[in-house]
């Protein structure tokens, strides 16, 4: 048996979360991730112990518990700055190269006119030469980085406007990765109104196995919300490109822009349109969001929702779908995350690259003044925005997110919404709500498993 004599002294971690209903308690730790069921023969000692921690008698009536509680990291050591943990898993993973990651916009062209849309109308391609630049760039960062994987996203505008670039791109990509031996994934957003099963097929072969298509509702919704440039129908379509999309490809996720003015027609049709469905389809919300001035109307003041308010649209619809034969969506996970960071914009090694070779890094800031450098003969040039996206403004430094509790769970969550809220209140509905209630529905589920397991 292991007795603590030392004169280590101790304290309880910063990020612990205990959560008690209906008697059960469950201790749960938000930087490691480790989650403690409390017995109820052991809950009296433990809240003792977090009240006493450096009495040496208390510790070592239970030397077993003190110990797997330090392994867990719910208590630590008193000089220990977790924060600073925190930051070295954050750089440590945004700089890592083990995976290399490509967001390409062959165009910032669009044959739609979304009423919500975030991006500025910009009716560029990339030429020859710009393709020319990008191959160049990726076998670069090939031959000097041997990642272990890479993926080749689509984006636009909507990309399909110019599937030949998107064809000759990605033939070329195979081979270089083929030669480099490298695993390879590709992935594709569009609006669906130019796929039809010979695109697919073609897409398919080209490495694209997982592909996004919105659908806003019924037909006279989606019409109103998603039209044509000229104003014309999309509905019929798109409808008939995912079903194109479902016969051929991996994954296909069906997003469904929800906000105020489309709630109440989505109920029915999720009920009645059995076509939507599939064991390669995920039927998902989107949380509309005030990205840009461009799209200000969608905040959660506004059209847009709050991060409870769509929490509790997701459960809706998470209701509706999850009695049919399809994917479960990872909105709201079953497991809470532990994160390096919020997402791959955050990684030195994601590039999004539109037209003329600019360079961003995010596919919600893709306005003029939003590039983080441009591609010149085949290599990147960074400007002064992708060191600040970096150090800039970084979470672990900066109030409130510095001394949130949920900072390991979001690591501030997106960028680009943190650093357009005015004041606290706008941060929490924008970001912060959303992994409280994150947190909150895991543990209530767990309480409920041990209920049953009683």
């Amino acid at each position: 048996m292991k007795f603590f004599r030392s004169e280590n002294n101790y304290k309880l971690s910063y990020y612990n979360y205990l959560h008690t209903k209906d008697n059960i308690t469950i201790l749960y730790n938000t930087y490691t991730g480790a989650q403690a069921n409390i017995t109820k023969s052991d809950r009296d000692f433990i809240l003792h112990l977090f009240e006493n921690l450096n009495n040496f008698e208390l510790r070592n009536k239970r030397p077993d518990i003190f110990a797997k509680m330090i392994q867990c990291g719910f208590i630590v050591k008193e000089d220990i700055h977790e924060i600073d943990f925190i930051r070295f898993r954050y750089y440590k993973g945004a700089f890592s190269v083990k995976n290399l990651s490509f967001t390409l916009l062959p165009t910032r062209a669009c044959n739609f006119r979304c009423i919500y849309c975030f991006e500025d109308e910009i009716n560029e391609s990339m030429n020859a030469d710009d393709c020319h630049n990008v191959l160049a760039f990726v076998k670069r960062q090939i031959k000097e980085q041997m990642p272990q994987a890479v993926s080749i996203n689509w984006y636009g505008g909507e990309p399909l406007l110019k599937f030949e670039i998107i064809k000759n791109l990605s033939e070329e990509f195979i081979e270089i990765f083929k030669t480099a031996k490298i695993e390879y994934q590709g992935a594709i957003v569009t609006n669906g109104y130019l796929l039809d099963d010979s695109i697919a097929k073609q897409l398919l072969k080209l490495g694209i196995k997982i592909i996004q298509i919105t659908l806003d509702g019924p037909e006279e919704i989606h019409d109103k919300r998603r039209p044509l440039r000229n104003g014309g129908p999309t509905y019929g379509k798109v409808k008939a490109g995912i079903i194109s999309a479902k016969k051929y490809f991996d994954s296909v996720d069906i997003r469904i822009n929800v906000d105020r003015d489309n709630l109440c027609s989505i109920r029915d049709f999720l009920e009645t349109e059995e076509w939507l469905y599939g064991e390669n389809t995920t039927v998902r919300p989107g949380r509309l969001r005030d990205y840009t001035d461009v799209c200000s109307g969608f905040s959660p003041c506004e059209k847009g929702f709050s991060a409870p308010e769509f929490y509790d649209v997701y459960k809706l619809i998470r209701g509706l779908t999850k009695t049919k034969r399809c994917k479960e969506d990872s909105v709201f996970p079953a497991v809470v995350p532990v994160r390096s960071f919020y997402c791959g914009a955050q990684v030195i090694n994601t590039y999004t690259i539109g037209p003329r070779c600019f360079v961003y890094k995010c596919t919600a800031s893709l306005d003029h003044g939003d590039e983080v450098g441009i591609i010149e003969n085949g290599k990147f040039q960074p400007n002064e925005r992708f060191v600040a996206w970096f150090l800039r403004e970084h979470p672990t430094y900066t109030e409130p997110c510095k001394s949130c509790k949920m900072l390991p769970m979001c690591m501030g969550g997106c960028r680009v919404i943190r650093l357009r809220s005015s004041n606290h209140e706008e941060l929490k509905n924008g970001i912060c709500r959303h992994f409280s209630l994150l947190l909150n529905t895991y543990l209530e589920s767990e309480v409920e498993k041990l209920k049953k397991a009683m």
